[in-house]
């Protein structure tokens, strides 16, 4: 499988600092937090092929904190980034606003139908593993709808690039070979699509999403009336 030009220069990006075992545990995981996002989620057979993916990695790096299946989204925005600190509540925060940013959102959805999504790379950044979908271009399009429509907390910066799912992280530094890790996320055979056709709004409770909210599901190309929940 050809990779694109764009992989194969992150890939190369990370490609020192993960070989030199130069890689960031995950302190947060598994611990409190607050935060407010936007993301799509992946269905159910695009769960499935990311999962076997999972279990390459762990094979080649039994450290690895694996994100379970039901937590894995690709980010579009933060509302309240988890890891900003807004000198104040967020749960605050959201009262004012929360209902005005879903609203806001659904028209955003309304006017973006569904498209497809396929999962094709694994990078190993020095940070996380990621996977990588295409095409980029509609996700950035809803990204560029929200930074232009959403008025938002300064604090929050929506400038990521990158269309990708996490679905690993670091427990400590790399306990086997950091090269055999690269070698096996860039020879995992990866085509997962899945259909986007959803904005879901969700409060992050646990870091890395692992125990959420959800407080909007946005249909894309629907109508502007939108599901909420408490």
């Amino acid at each position: 499988m050809d990779v694109p030009d764009k992989i194969a220069q992150l890939r190369r990006r990370f490609a020192q600092d993960v070989i030199g075992n130069r890689v960031r545990p995950s302190r947060d995981w598994n611990k409190d937090c607050g935060a407010y996002n936007v993301h799509i989620e992946p269905d159910d057979s695009a769960r499935d092929q990311l999962t076997a993916a999972q279990a390459g990695l762990v094979a080649a790096e039994p450290t690895l904190l694996i994100c379970p299946a039901d937590t894995l989204h690709l980010s579009v925005a933060w509302l309240l980034a988890v890891h900003i600190d807004y000198g104040e509540s967020k749960q605050e925060i959201w009262a004012r606003h929360g209902a005005e940013w879903c609203a806001q959102l659904a028209g955003i959805a309304a006017q973006h139908g569904p498209f497809e999504l396929r999962f094709r790379w694994l990078v190993v950044t020095d940070t996380s593993v990621i996977a990588t979908a295409t095409p980029t271009e509609p996700v950035q399009q809803l990204r560029r709808a929200i930074t232009a429509s959403l008025f938002l907390p300064p604090q929050t910066k929506n400038n990521a690039d990158i269309v990708h799912i996490t679905v690993a992280r670091y427990r400590s530094p790399l306990a086997n070979n950091p090269a055999g890790l690269l070698a096996q996320a860039h020879a995992t055979p990866l085509d997962a699509p899945s259909l986007a056709d959803a904005l879901v709004v969700s409060e992050e409770l646990v870091f890395p999403s692992l125990v959420t909210n959800v407080r909007a599901r946005l249909k894309l190309g629907g109508t502007t009336s939108w599901e909420t929940s408490a």
